[in-house]
């Protein structure tokens, strides 16, 4: 109830800032719904984390059709990337980074879930305002029970925009509660999305 109620917030939010000004129309695109949330990221972290042997380039090079500076984020940062095999060792890079001042993301798959629980736990205990994506796609949804006593907070989206949506809620809620998120998409494949454009971005998460 309370992710459909963040969604619904976001979505007026979003109605509204088009009614007074028409400054904020977004991005429409079609894409795999994993590379449009690494899209999604590369417009408001500084630090990414991926899994070893899997770029996130190419939604990095995507963004390039996005206003702003190739590289950059929507806040005119530059963004870092790493990458790390495990989904342990993917959450405590990104933890390290939140910790050094970085917005920081990492991707993480449904089968892994499970094996970060301590990193997810030691992340909550530690105040850090990290967001997780896992994609439970075919992998199915046992990692996630499996982790609620961690600490972090989670959601779960049923379509790619509403991963998108979410993502941007659960980022706006872990900066300021100083608690990790993981946003889970239920979701694989290709989908028509928006993507939100960056002085949107800029005035939601300040």
């Amino acid at each position: 109830m309370a992710e459909r109620s963040g969604v619904a917030w976001l979505q007026r939010l979003w109605r509204r800032t088009r009614e007074e000004s028409g400054a904020h129309p977004g991005t429409a695109a079609v894409l795999p719904v994993e590379q449009a949330l690494a899209v999604l990221e590369a417009q408001l972290c500084e630090g990414m984390v991926r899994p070893g042997g899997e770029p996130l380039s190419a939604a990095l090079a995507a963004r390039v059709e996005l206003p702003g500076l190739p590289g950059r984020n929507a806040f005119g940062q530059p963004i870092h990337e790493e990458a790390a095999a495990g989904a342990a060792e993917r959450t405590s890079v990104a933890t390290g980074m939140a910790l050094a001042g970085l917005r920081a993301t990492a991707f993480l798959g449904g089968e892994e879930l499970i094996s970060s629980h301590e990193a997810l736990r030691g992340c909550a205990e530690r105040l850090v305002p990290l967001v997780l994506h896992v994609s439970c796609g075919e992998a199915g949804h046992e990692g996630y029970p499996a982790v609620a006593g961690s600490g972090p907070f989670q959601v779960l989206a049923s379509s790619g925009q509403e991963a998108l949506d979410l993502s941007l809620v659960a980022r706006w809620l872990a900066e300021r509660a100083l608690l990790p998120g993981v946003v889970c998409t239920d979701v694989d494949g290709v989908e028509s999305l928006n993507l939100p454009d960056e002085e949107l971005i800029r005035s939601y998460l300040g």
